[in-house]
């Protein structure tokens, strides 16, 4: 009998040992199982195994670290050593992990999409596919690669997880949130369709509504990854910062957030995210900077992805760190290497990153000008609607500071159109009407902020 991963595909039957831990992979990766990690002691054990090496490869991939490609080599090695004996869906598998390290992302999306046009049910390669969409910010694509799992298996949660996730980037909101219900009302504990759930309830102003429903599958986080455990935890923060809870907000950075696994890239957007949010909202959280930067230091030269490098930079500069300035250099000269993403990296990167470190260092003006410049491109390197809405607040806190309040006014009043009861943004439309003596519209918007 053929041996298959967990989605029922045939793979190259090897030690049982292996054949369990490529299961567990192919499950773990789906469910933000911990199990996943065990493909790591697998491909070490078993040099012979073409997929388990290459699964071990993308996994490095997925550090999301400079060195990622070198850390990724030896399992490459081995994987394309033994791939004469391996199934074609296996050596394709090898092929997109090559092209990964090489750093050719469009090629590796094509290779998604041939390995999903041939097997559907391989959701490691819809996992994959759609990442790397979401890392260029293109929401129709991270929908395209959802469908290929959600048609071969309708109703398993994890690919309904990732359906509504596409949905509720490419803005289908209401259809989203259907499709993330029913996961969940398939497994509870279905982690990412409830993080499409928070996105969508975000997105729609529903503020109460998501910060009860999604404390109360809290419990359901623990034993997961960090990348659910603690991002679902920032979604809970987001809500208490809406409600004008920032001290709980607070508390959730330091009980769920820091410190969980603290040199992983999406774990330190996280933390550098929420403090932004915190601080721009009026908190002192200088000690938590300077924490967070001696993890970041080591950065200075990652510019794998510009919504991850903004971020470190951003942290760097409001610990007042000279690195910072050296991280900017690492990306001017990633922008004039003539790879394919140059061009993203020196009209929106470099000037948003620009943008971010003057407001970091109290140069108002000069943070409205670059960040006005790049917003309107932001998209183009990667994130949610939810992630990337940090630059726009600190873009809107700029213009205020350097006293552009008529552009303030109407980018906040924008903002109100679907989180009416925001208490941040009430409260910084109240200083706003005030600052352009208009009393009576600023005492409605402080009302509005007390009324949480």
């Amino acid at each position: 009998m053929a041996e298959t991963d967990h989605w029922g595909n045939a793979i190259t039957d090897r030690e049982p040992e292996t054949t369990q831990a490529i299961r567990d992979f192919s499950h773990g990766l789906i469910a933000f199982d911990r199990k996943a990690g065990g493909i790591m002691k697998a491909a070490k054990r078993d040099r012979g195994s073409a997929l388990a090496n290459a699964y071990a490869a993308i996994l490095m991939m997925w550090l999301e670290r400079a060195d990622s490609p070198a850390l990724a080599a030896p399992f490459l090695e081995a994987a394309e050593a033994a791939a004469k004996g391996a199934t074609e869906r296996e050596r394709r598998t090898v092929d997109l992990a090559r092209k990964w390290a090489g750093g050719d992302i469009p090629a590796v999306i094509a290779a998604g999409k041939e390995i999903l046009d041939l097997w559907p049910s391989d959701l490691v390669a819809v996992k994959i596919r759609q990442t790397h969409m979401f890392d260029l910010g293109d929401a129709p694509g991270m929908l395209h690669s959802a469908r290929y799992g959600a048609k071969a298996f309708p109703d398993e949660p994890g690919a309904l997880g990732m359906l509504a996730f596409g949905l509720e980037e490419s803005h289908l909101l209401k259809e989203a949130e259907a499709v993330a219900r029913r996961a969940i009302e398939i497994d509870r504990g279905e982690g990412w369709a409830q993080h499409a759930l928070a996105h969508v309830l975000l997105t729609e102003g529903r503020i109460a509504e998501g910060r009860q429903t999604h404390f109360a599958l809290r419990d359901t986080w623990e034993g997961k990854n960090s990348v659910l455990y603690v991002h679902n935890w920032w979604h809970v923060a987001l809500f208490a910062i809406s409600e004008g809870d920032y001290d709980g907000a607070l508390a959730i950075y330091d009980d769920h957030i820091h410190g969980v696994q603290p040199d992983y890239s999406q774990d330190q957007i996280n933390e550098i995210s929420l403090l932004a949010r915190l601080e721009l909202v009026g908190l002192d959280v200088s000690p938590r900077w300077e924490g967070l930067a001696d993890r970041l230091e080591s950065r200075v030269r990652d510019v794998v992805n510009p919504f991850l490098s903004l971020q470190y930079l951003y942290a760097l500069a409001r610990a007042g760190r000279g690195a910072a300035a050296e991280f900017i250099d690492h990306m001017r000269a990633h922008a004039e290497a003539g790879a394919w993403s140059s061009a993203m990296w020196a009209e929106m990167a470099v000037p948003a990153a620009e943008g971010l470190k003057a407001h970091a260092e109290g140069r108002w003006a000069e943070a409205a000008e670059r960040l006005g410049r790049a917003l309107p491109m932001i998209w183009r390197g990667g994130g949610s609607h939810a992630q990337r809405d940090v630059f726009h607040q600190i873009h809107l806190d700029a213009l205020i500071r350097a006293g552009r309040y008529s552009e303030a006014q109407q980018i906040l009043m924008g903002r109100l159109g679907f989180e009416p009861l925001s208490v941040p943004n009430n409260a910084a439309l109240a200083g706003v009407y005030a600052a352009l003596g208009l009393p009576e519209e600023a005492a409605a918007a402080a009302a509005r902020a007390r009324r949480n």
